[in-house]
Formats: C-alpha cells, structure tokens, sequence
C-alpha cells in the first residue's frame, strides 16, 4: 500500500469522523456527542481499519505512517498504541536529518506537518529538538507570495498550506513561537486567492 494511498485514506476517514462528529453533535435535541457510543464505535470501526493498513512504497514512507499515528494517539491517547510507536520511530529517525527533514519526499508538506504535530502532542518538550527543526524546514520552504506548495511548482497549493497551518496552530499551542510575520504572509496569499465565490481552488493562481 503506498503512502498516496494511506495519506487519502487517513485523511478521508479523519474528516468523515469529524464531520460526523460534528453534525450530530450538533444536533437540536443533543442525541449524540463525541462521548455517545454510536460515535465511539464507529471511530473504532475505523481505527480498526487503519491498524491493517501496511505503508509500502516508493521513497520515504514517514509521513504516511505518521498520519497513522496521529490519528492512533488522538483516538486512544494511548502513546504505547503499535500504530503510534510505529510512526513516531519513523518520525524520529527522519528528524536526524535536521532542518532537511523529509527533503526527499515529494509530499513534503503534507508528511513534516503532520510529523511535527504527532511530536508537538506526544510530548513537545521530550521532542523540542524536532519540533524546532520541522518548523524551521517548514519556514524555509514558504513561497516568496506566503503560500507552500510542491518545490517544482511556483504556485501554492491549498491543500497543503490547510497542514501547515495545522501545525503552526498545534506548535503555538503547545508552547512553541512561531512568528507572526509568516503567518500573515500565509493569510494574505488565502485572502488574494480566494475564488469570488468564496472557496478556495486547488492551486490558485495568486493575483498578486
């Protein structure tokens, strides 16, 4: 199973629990919570699921078993869980790179992000170290217009500045600065690129 794979699969089941989560949590005569049974069975359902998974494939394979992690720690708060030991040693093993951590992997942005929020929850003092060398790789890798995207490509890629921006939050939060000055960048390149309908596209074109 390849990283792409994991990564679409991880992600798709993370924001379908959430949405759910959401919805019903929402509704008006409070039926159900995150708490409610219903819902703690079908993120174990799809817990279950991804502790088959087997991350293969080309290249760097941490950001996929990353995600696999992140997804294990936030359901179980369990950091013995298999799945959470597994993707923190990859994590960590690539973290010896420094500040060019996961340089060779295409999806670079997508695996340093959610690598570095595994770290910043697990414990960000234990891996202030990584933490730091993530965020400083993350930082060199912004585009002269405030976006991130893929290194062959000047333009941002909305997808991935979402994980960013996910990480930058979860670092702040856990006691790490982060800059004002980039983030505004960030925000300013999601203001211009804003379709008029009020989405946003895949890889805008950024008007300057």
């Amino acid at each position: 199973m390849t990283m792409d794979f994991v990564m679409q699969r991880s992600s798709c089941w993370i924001l379908f629990a959430s949405c759910c989560v959401c919805l019903i949590g929402g509704n008006a005569y409070g039926a159900y919570t995150p708490e409610s049974k219903e819902v703690k069975a079908m993120l174990d359902e799809g817990l279950s699921f991804l502790e088959k998974v087997k991350v293969e494939g080309h290249g760097s394979d941490f950001g996929g078993k990353a995600i696999l992690a992140y997804t294990a720690y936030k359901h179980t708060h369990n950091p013995g869980h298999p799945l959470v030991q597994q993707g923190l040693q990859a994590v960590l093993h690539e973290c010896e790179k420094g500040q060019n951590v996961g340089a060779d992997d295409v999806k670079r942005m997508y695996s340093i992000s959610v690598a570095m929020m595994l770290l910043a929850e697990l414990d960000s003092q234990k891996y202030h170290n990584q933490i730091e060398a993530i965020l400083q790789a993350l930082l060199k890798s912004q585009k002269n217009h405030g976006g991130f995207g893929y290194q062959q490509y000047q333009e941002g890629d909305t997808s991935q500045v979402q994980y960013v921006m996910l990480a930058f939050w979860t670092a702040a939060q856990k006691g790490h600065t982060v800059a004002d000055e980039p983030v505004e960048r960030l925000m300013n390149w999601l203001l211009r690129t804003q379709d008029p309908s009020g989405g946003y596209g895949y890889m805008p074109k950024d008007p300057g």
